[in-house]
């Protein structure tokens, strides 16, 4: 499940609640996730929120929540109130559950990375212990660098079709 501008909150809220909501076993899943910015603030929130997000991409039989627009004054009281410390804190600690949830449950998972958010010192101390899982794109890191390098975008840092689909094929190499 991804969801345009959403963090790592998300990440890790949604595919605990999907392993446990639906009949996943450890034995026949691969999770494969990216992880993303740990300024981002995901709140979750009712699907009747006149604020909810449009780019979330089930409805209410899936999950039963969605969450705040990121773009919406609601969303960014709760940044400014939070503070960026602790939001990036939060999205640490949201990475350390996931990593421990999969390890824990014994799921076979892989992740990539928006940027290489190794150097991020927020959440760099987490991903350093899960570094094996971590997919790298050739001798990249991060997917930002791998896209732009590779002149595979459609702006300044996001894929283009051609861009997603080469990440898609050096992902599946390494599985």
């Amino acid at each position: 499940m991804a969801a345009a501008g959403h963090g790592n909150q998300f990440v890790q809220q949604t595919i605990v609640d999907l392993l446990e909501r639906y009949p996943y076993h450890p034995g026949n899943t691969l999770v494969l996730f990216n992880v993303t910015f740990s300024h981002r603030l995901d709140i979750p929130c009712d699907f009747r929120h006149p604020d909810r997000s449009t780019s979330v991409p089930w409805t209410a039989d899936l999950l039963p929540y969605t969450y705040l627009s990121m773009r919406s004054k609601l969303q960014h009281s709760f940044h400014q109130h939070w503070g960026n410390s602790q939001v990036k804190h939060s999205s640490s600690l949201a990475l350390s559950c996931l990593f421990s949830y999969l390890e824990h449950r014994k799921f076979h998972y892989r992740f990539t990375m928006a940027m290489n958010h190794l150097a991020d010192p927020a959440v760099a101390s987490v991903l350093e212990q899960y570094r094996e899982h971590l997919v790298m794109l050739g001798p990249y890191a991060g997917i930002r660098e791998f896209v732009v390098d590779n002149g595979l975008t459609m702006d300044a840092c996001h894929p283009t079709v051609e861009g997603h689909a080469l990440i898609a094929r050096e992902v599946m190499d390494t599985l």
